[in-house]
């Protein structure tokens, strides 16, 4: 069986737009994890500095306690 010029074009350009498709679709995961990334790399960093701040509390308390004594 001989396939025609056109008929190869015909078949590499539907090939080519469900790899565009494709590279869409993975595009848009991409952004979404990199959305959460950033999400939770701003948590990590509030959480470090509730931490942090808790942390300066509990020192100070402690001083007022041993200030106390």
């Amino acid at each position: 069986m001989s396939f025609t010029p056109n008929f190869r074009i015909n078949e590499m350009t539907v090939a080519n737009e469900r790899l565009k498709i494709q590279v869409a679709e993975k595009d848009k995961s991409l952004s979404a994890l990199q959305r959460t990334v950033s999400a939770l790399e701003q948590q990590v960093a509030a959480d470090q500095t509730e931490s942090e701040n808790a942390k300066t509390l509990r020192e100070e308390t402690e001083n007022l306690h041993a200030a106390l004594r």
